[in-house]
């Protein structure tokens, strides 16, 4: 085994033999594809370093998706759904471990601004009974383009949009969730 990295040098060679670089020649399109067979949207952001041109790519994914993101990967959650002149997204999947309601309350809005069809997100709290780290309720924002939305809130509140409807919404599912008051769900998704 050659352990002073002559290996490494020699595979990289063959790879641009000619000076052709055959994976960044790939359209974006066969890109996208390739970054979608990753387990989550972390991890398809830090395969794009391999490549310059692999930079933006992953921004042009149809779905995002986080697994087992930390309460304080809400913030993280929204930057990447912030991210400018990115297409509308068909989905988003994210499950966080032990969330507070804040970490859902900073991605939620730029979400409802981004996404068309489908949200799922589960909230694994690990001590339901620890009020302290369900915080404040979330404010549910107004989904107009969802088809179907899954919130599992692992008991956190929410609070229901005051006057916006979901027009399109054929499927909804509330799983542990505390509602802020007497909900009126007919109102909200009729």
């Amino acid at each position: 085994m050659d352990r002073g990295g002559g290996g490494i040098a020699a595979k990289r060679a063959k790879l641009s033999a000619g000076g052709e670089d055959r994976l960044n020649a790939l359209p974006d399109d066969l890109l996208v594809v390739i970054l979608l067979g990753l387990d989550s949207t972390p991890t398809a952001t830090r395969k794009s370093v391999l490549s310059h041109r692999w930079r933006r790519v992953w921004a042009l994914l149809p779905d995002i998706r986080f697994h087992l993101a930390s309460g304080a990967d809400g913030h993280r959650i929204r930057q990447v759904l912030e991210a400018p002149d990115d297409p509308a997204l068909s989905s988003i999947h994210v499950t966080t471990e032990g969330a507070g309601s804040n970490s859902a309350a900073a991605w939620l809005p730029a979400a409802a601004r981004r996404f068309s069809d489908v949200l799922v997100y589960h909230n694994n709290i690990v001590d339901p009974a620890d009020e302290d780290q369900l915080g404040d309720s979330i404010q549910l924002p107004c989904f107009e383009d969802a088809a179907e939305i899954e919130l599992n809130l692992g008991f956190l509140r929410l609070a229901l949009p005051p006057h916006d409807f979901f027009f399109r919404l054929t499927n909804l599912s509330l799983v542990r969730v505390r509602f802020d008051g007497l909900p009126d769900l007919g109102r909200v998704v009729s």
